[in-house]
């Protein structure tokens, strides 16, 4: 049985590999830590490696959107100086935020977001039966919190078990709180064992 860790991304232009360089810390501490349980050094790569990296991609449906703004904002106006500069680097980063606020506030509408990470998933996880870890940073942490708990149209396979929840830089709390949760008394469901923030 393999084991499937999932990255999800935070805010910022996506990259395919943007996960390499936690994955391979990760690999090389699951090989340090396995000889302490009477593996050898063989079955301890063998064992790290089933653990299987698998990325969710999900900032490209904001793309056009972002560089149609962009255009129309600093190009088309022709702004300039260093507040300008620097503003037009947080601009896209505070477009998805808002972008998904939207997005999964939608009752009917396509929630395009939380749809493109289901399908990612699914496409991640055939096997049913396989363990999951969840790694998810920033804005991707909230993703994956509404997309793990069954909050909206698109969620997580209740038969798929979620053997951690990893948030790193993770706002959370402040969304929750922002809707109106300020004590987050939420029950995890069954099939998602464990978070660690």
């Amino acid at each position: 049985m393999t084991a499937n860790i999932i990255f999800i991304h935070g805010v910022n232009s996506q990259k395919t590999g943007y996960s390499n360089i936690l994955y391979k810390n990760i690999i090389k501490d699951y090989i340090g830590k396995l000889p302490d349980k009477g593996l050898s050094e063989t079955e301890a790569k063998e064992k790290a490696y089933s653990l299987v990296q698998k990325e969710i991609l999900w900032a490209d449906v904001t793309t056009n959107l972002t560089n149609r703004y962009l255009f129309l904002q600093y190009h088309l106006s022709k702004k300039s100086g260093k507040w300008n500069f620097f503003i037009k680097e947080i601009d896209p980063l505070m477009m998805q935020i808002l972008y998904y606020i939207k997005d999964k506030g939608h009752k009917k509408g396509p929630m395009t977001i939380l749809k493109e990470v289901h399908e990612s998933f699914k496409a991640a996880c055939p096997n049913k039966k396989d363990n999951v870890v969840v790694i998810a940073h920033s804005l991707g942490s909230v993703i994956a919190y509404d997309y793990l708990c069954r909050f909206r149209k698109f969620y997580l396979d209740p038969a798929i078990k979620v053997e951690a929840f990893i948030t790193l830089g993770s706002p959370i709390p402040l969304f929750t709180s922002a809707m109106g949760f300020v004590e987050n008394k939420f029950k995890w469901p069954s099939n998602v064992k464990s978070w660690i923030n």
